[in-house]
């Protein structure tokens, strides 16, 4: 591993806070519905955990613009390792009510928001700039490893320690984060200095993130992009589960679900070995497409070795559309803004994934499995080709899904400014981090002009 020592340390620290977290929120959904058998509270604590962090984005990244952002992964730690241990303290004293496990959950949902944009803004600190495509393709793998190991484990765990258990070790992986982080030090944070006589009103500098994005038509297009490609992931992840259980068994389920998972570390072992490609906008459109592609194809079958291909193919592409779209957005975005910048592209991609989640149901229930139900209105034109009856819609609704980042991948091929956008925009990191802050206040006037 050709990454520096700081930043592996900080990697190991931070492998350990997701998977503790990852821990703690699967088995804190499946306790709540146990326990209620209610999904109405299952999904409320879901959307509990997901909304605070994009409302406060903005925030987030004014916040690593303005402090030392190695302080702030510190508090975020500090902060997750307190409520897990106040959760787990509600847990063990009685049952608690369902809105203070929101509170608590929608609290983390807003440090994780933290904690998240002050690591993408700060690995160019760490690595050097030839090394960020490997330190991206990392920081996937382990978001991989955890999304596919955090359901095993916590199976495994709430078995023997309970669920209270399952947040004392959460505690612990985020003390051991904060440990990891104590002992090292980021390079040359010289970019405080030079943005204290710059900052302006709290609003302001929030919305900066969108004026400097819009302002770079080539960065709003990989932008779009990157959305389209959440909120096509976020379908899947959302349509998956009801199509198998209506063709097939809770078992083939898992088998699907378990391929998906492989293809996903795949992908980020892909992503974390490899340097990247030369042209990493032309290799994100291209696994964009392969994206859309393996997701119609999803849709086009139904026997459970064809639908375990497909997953797999599906969730290959996805660390490395991450990992080489942040390395690009890291040599173009000036270090010094890259808090805010950041922060706004996080909120403007992940908002699409609440959008999934509220929409995917009603769509299916009320539209795509009607037409495509026996004598429905898609049954004679579509039916011959994907069948009719129950379960029918849904690949269909795989189809068109599949669409969206297929047509997102061919626009960005027809735009110019997305195509060109690595050899139009300069680099933001020409050389070391300590290179000419003053060159990049310069490039932040024009962007503000």
């Amino acid at each position: 591993m050709t990454c520096s020592p700081t930043f592996r340390v900080v990697w190991s620290g931070q492998l350990l806070a997701q998977l503790g977290s990852g821990l703690t929120s699967f088995s804190l959904s499946v306790w709540t519905y146990q326990r209620t058998g209610s999904v109405t509270q299952f999904a409320l604590l879901t959307f509990s955990g997901a909304l605070p962090g994009i409302l406060l984005s903005p925030l987030a990244g004014v916040a690593a613009d303005r402090r030392d952002r190695r302080w702030i992964l510190l508090l975020c730690d500090g902060c997750s390792a307190l409520c897990a241990l106040l959760m787990a303290m509600l847990l063990v004293t009685g049952r608690p009510q369902l809105w203070l496990l929101c509170m608590i959950v929608a609290l983390n949902s807003a440090i994780s928001a933290f904690r998240m944009t002050a690591y993408s803004a700060a690995l160019p600190q760490m690595v050097p700039r030839e090394q960020l495509p490997r330190a991206n393709g990392m920081t996937e793998l382990a978001r991989s490893v955890v999304f596919v190991a955090s359901p095993l484990l916590a199976n495994a765990l709430v078995g023997l320690v309970h669920i209270q258990g399952v947040l004392l070790l959460e505690m612990a992986a985020f003390l051991l984060s904060g440990l990891a982080l104590l002992s090292v030090r980021f390079a040359g944070p010289e970019h405080l200095e030079a943005r204290a006589a710059e900052r302006g009103a709290l609003l302001r500098e929030g919305a900066y993130g969108w004026r400097y994005i819009t302002a770079r038509s080539g960065l709003l297009g990989l932008l779009l992009l990157y959305a389209a490609v959440n909120f096509a992931f976020a379908c899947a992840e959302v349509l998956m589960p009801p199509l198998l259980l209506k063709l097939a068994t809770p078992a083939a389920l898992g088998k699907v679900m378990a391929s998906g998972g492989v293809g996903l570390v795949v992908g980020g072992f892909a992503a974390a070995g490899w340097r990247g490609p030369a042209r990493r906008v032309r290799a994100i459109l291209g696994c964009g497409l392969l994206l859309g592609l393996s997701l119609v194809m999803t849709g086009m079958g139904s026997s459970l070795p064809y639908l375990m291909v497909a997953s797999f193919m599906t969730m290959l592409w996805v660390p490395p559309i991450a990992a080489w779209s942040r390395a690009v957005w890291q040599l173009k975005v000036a270090p010094e803004v890259q808090g805010r910048v950041f922060a706004t592209r996080t909120a403007v991609a992940s908002f699409t994934m609440p959008l999934a989640y509220l929409s995917m149901g009603p769509l299916a229930d009320r539209v795509f499995e009607p037409l495509m139900a026996q004598g429905g209105p898609l049954a004679r034109s579509l039916g011959p080709l994907l069948g009719t009856g129950p379960g029918q819609g849904l690949r269909l609704m795989f189809v068109v899904v599949g669409l969206i980042p297929v047509l997102a991948s061919l626009g960005g091929v027809l735009h110019p400014r997305v195509r060109r956008v690595e050899r139009e925009l300069p680099d933001a990191l020409p050389g070391p981090w300590t290179s000419s802050p003053a060159s990049r206040r310069e490039e932040q006037g024009r962007a503000e002009r």
